[in-house]
This record gives structure tokens, sequence and C-alpha cells, in this order.
């Protein structure tokens, strides 16, 4: 999640349960805390755009690491005059604050390494998107309307509110995985893998995946909240050719800094990497597109095989921002292009949307 959503979660837990004994201070301490486990970002002063891919989300989210970071949090206010009395709330908000930021994120597609360092793999739900504009206005509201007022009973019924819309997307993401399962059936596809995922800043549209016969199938899924049934826009499938391979960490034994890279590489995208036809030496992160059913990504990684002494490089593609943005818009008033409802898929042919 950004970090406004991240300040505003942990400024509104903090209100909800210590604004008596803290006042208005709960926010700010509470705020403090949502955020600061995003200093990991610091990581891309030294390496780089890659480097801050690869190793944001990971140490400083894990769940082994909230009581430290929650006491980083709460160090600036310890040792005020004012707050003498009440340290030990001052540092249970603390905590409590540092400990919404790796929960909030694992909601996501990105992944986060909350069982570093026993588990280097990211846990990912793919609940949320990762900006969502209606659950950090539920946040806002609440927030403000305690800091004005002076009174917790708005921020409580904000997080109520907040916790109803994280079971909303809950349910949103059960529906999409199920429908991209009918979508497989209807088509005779014997899937090996599946992933729905929320499309940028709403949980009405997602991003399905599914791998069949070595091909990988994407699908725009349109899920109304008003009971209205499910569409479906097919993808063009892509082929996994597999030419890059996938190295397996070998104990007492190092890997050449290129497949170093591509086992994290792989790890970061949840094993949904590929090479693209026009680019072999890309490993394109599948999860994410400019359009919910083809394969347009928005990042990969480079490498060379000849030159195994070689990292990887990170690869960034160009985005028409501005035609993002109206194709997301259609989406979500009338549904991706040439949506189907999904006892119609057998009746139309894949192809790639007409441009």
């Amino acid at each position: 999640m950004d970090p406004l959503t991240h300040g505003l979660l942990g400024a509104g837990v903090c209100q909800a349960l210590y604004s008596r004994p803290l006042g208005r201070w709960a926010a700010a301490i509470g705020a403090v805390g949502g955020v600061l486990a995003d200093v990991d970002i610091v990581t891309q002063w030294f390496g780089g755009d890659k480097a801050m891919m690869l190793d944001h989300r990971t140490v400083t989210h894990a769940l082994l690491l909230i009581p430290i970071g929650g006491a980083l949090a709460a160090m600036p206010f310890l040792f005020h005059r004012r707050f003498r009395q009440r340290r030990l709330f001052i540092l249970l908000a603390g905590i409590l604050a540092y400990a919404t930021h790796g929960l909030l994120d694992a909601l996501t597609t990105y992944g986060t390494c909350l069982g570093w360092p026993f588990s280097p793999q990211r846990v990912a739900w793919d609940i949320l998107p990762i900006i969502d504009p209606v659950f950090t206005l539920i946040l806002l509201v609440g927030v403000v309307l305690t800091l004005v007022r002076m009174r917790p009973r708005a921020c409580r019924a904000a997080m109520l509110a907040a916790m109803f819309y994280i079971v909303l997307a809950g349910v949103q993401h059960q529906r999409a995985l199920d429908t991209l399962d009918q979508v497989a059936k209807t088509l005779y596809h014997d899937t090996e893998r599946t992933r729905a995922m929320p499309t940028l800043g709403n949980i009405i549209v997602w991003r399905g995946l599914y791998e069949s016969n070595d091909q990988m199938y994407p699908v725009a899924i349109r899920l109304p909240v008003n009971n209205q049934p499910a569409t479906v826009t097919l993808g063009k499938p892509l082929r996994l050719s597999r030419k890059i391979p996938t190295p397996a960490p070998m104990p007492g034994k190092t890997l050449s800094p290129v497949m170093d890279d591509i086992l994290n590489w792989n790890r970061f995208t949840g094993g949904y990497a590929a090479e693209l036809p026009d680019q072999p030496d890309v490993l394109a992160d599948l999860r994410y597109s400019a359009e919910p059913e083809s394969f347009q990504p928005l990042w990969g990684l480079k490498v060379d095989l000849q030159h195994p002494d070689q990292p990887g490089s990170l690869v960034k593609y160009p985005v028409d921002r501005a035609a993002m943005v109206r194709r997301l818009w259609h989406d979500l008033i009338s549904g991706p292009p040439e949506s189907v409802k999904v006892d119609e898929v057998s009746m139309i042919q894949r192809k790639p949307r007409a441009k």
C-alpha cells in the first residue's frame, strides 16, 4: 500500500484504542509507526531500482521485527516530559501501528516477506490493490473526524468500515477465482495454477491468470458488487518456453550473480515471470499489465546467460498512464472491451483486442 494509507491505518488504530490516554498524539504516534517499515526503500539509493524492488517489503516488514520497529517508532515520544506517566501506552501504540504495516501489505499482490528470516517467500493474498482510494478515504474520514472532535467513536466506526471493505474484497477475490475456474472449464483447459489480482484502485475489475499445457492465459474479469453476473474478456495466451532456467538454491553452493538474480526475481514475482516472444532475454513480471487481458508488462529482469558473472538489470516498459486511466475508468463503468458472460465464452474465439 501507499505511505498515506499506511499512516492513516496506523493513526486510526491508535486513535481507536489510545485516544483517552494520549489525546491527539495517538494519531501522530500511529502515523509514524504505520509508515516506518517503508524505510527499506533507502536500498534504492545504493543499489538502484532493481535492489529496491527485490529488497522492499523484506526485513523491515517481517513479523519478527514488529516489537523492534514499534519501539523505534515510539522512541521520539517516549522521553518527552508530557508523556512521562504514559510511556507504556506510547510503546503499545507504536508496536500496534507498526504491526499493521506488513499485514496490510500482505493483502496486496506485490508480496511481503512476513516470515523473514525463517522464510524468504513473499506472502501475497491478492485481496486489495496496491492503491485503493476507497479504502484510503474510509481511513481518512475516521482519522480527521476523531482529530477534530476528539472522540474515538468516529475512528472506531471507520476501522469497522475498513474491516468490512477488506472482507468484501476477499469475497470479490474468491468470486474472481471461481470465475477464472469456470472459464478454464468452459474451454476444457486443465489448470496447473491460477491467480486473480485486483487492478489498480478498485476491487471490481480483476486480472486473472491461469496456466494450462505450458501456456499462460490472461483474463479480464469484471465483478459488479450489485449481484449482476460477472463478465470476462479473454486475451491471447503466452507460450511458456522456459528457455531461461530457474535455479534452485543448493546448500553449501553459491549461485552465479545472474542465477542469484533469477532466483530472487522468480521469488519476487511469486513464480509468475516468463520470457516474452520478442524479448527472450527478459523475464517479464506477468502479474502486472497495462491491460488486464493482455501481456503488456510494466517491468522485467534482463539477463545474459552467456555472461553469468554479470547480474541482471531491471527493465521498465513505457506506459501511457493517461490511456491506462481512461481504460480503467471504462472497465469500471461498462466492462472491458469485448467482454462476455462466462457461459458465452465457448462461443467466442480467443483473439487480441482490436486496437
